[in-house]
């Protein structure tokens, strides 16, 4: 859903009714709103992964969303929160024994703050796929406030991102990943 319409002859920024995910059937995706996502404590970020479609031995294809909002930049005080980053990675391959782990390991972050680095793209693919979620050097964070990061590895792309979670962003993230995980089970029993 974008937008054409102009505003002193610049494109105008979508609204904040702007889904974070295209709500379109993706061809061969039976269930078009399956997805898991971790928010950002500020509210103004997310990394949402949405099931597109299946693959070969049992894998998911996804749309891998990272977006991330912040002041409009480039005026001499600070505007309202406009869209800063909008990335798509189409198809990632993530396997679904990976996220069975990557469930299992956050349940155990909720309980002792174990650091987490799970890959979630087949161990055969040519491309990588992981999430982490832990302390980290540079940035402001905590045990409790931990950051959340996408990395992606593709032949000639090489992409990271993140941004601060808490305690409530995991419990999404659980709630979400457990709908992801049990449909797919589902789907392949």
């Amino acid at each position: 859903m974008t937008s054409s319409a102009r505003v002193d002859g610049q494109p105008r920024h979508p609204g904040p009714a702007t889904p974070l995910v295209a709500d379109a059937p993706f061809p061969g995706t039976a269930d078009a709103g399956l997805a898991w996502t971790m928010p950002s404590n500020s509210g103004r970020g997310a990394a949402t992964f949405t099931v597109r479609g299946v693959g070969s031995a049992g894998g998911l294809v996804c749309e891998v969303a990272i977006d991330a909002d912040f002041f409009a930049l480039g005026r001499d005080t600070l505007g309202p929160i406009v869209p800063q980053l909008r990335l798509r990675l189409c198809q990632a391959v993530v396997d679904t024994e990976g996220l069975r782990a990557l469930l299992a390991d956050l349940r155990q972050w909720e309980v002792d703050r174990t650091p987490v680095r799970r890959q979630i793209s087949p161990d055969q693919s040519s491309q990588s796929l992981i999430v982490e979620l832990g302390v980290r050097d540079g940035v402001i964070c905590t045990p409790e406030q931990p950051v959340f990061t996408v990395r992606y590895e593709g032949s000639l792309t090489r992409i990271e991102h993140g941004f601060v979670a808490d305690q409530s962003c995991v419990v999404i993230a659980i709630e979400s990943l457990a709908r992801v995980v049990e449909e797919s089970q589902t789907s392949r029993g």
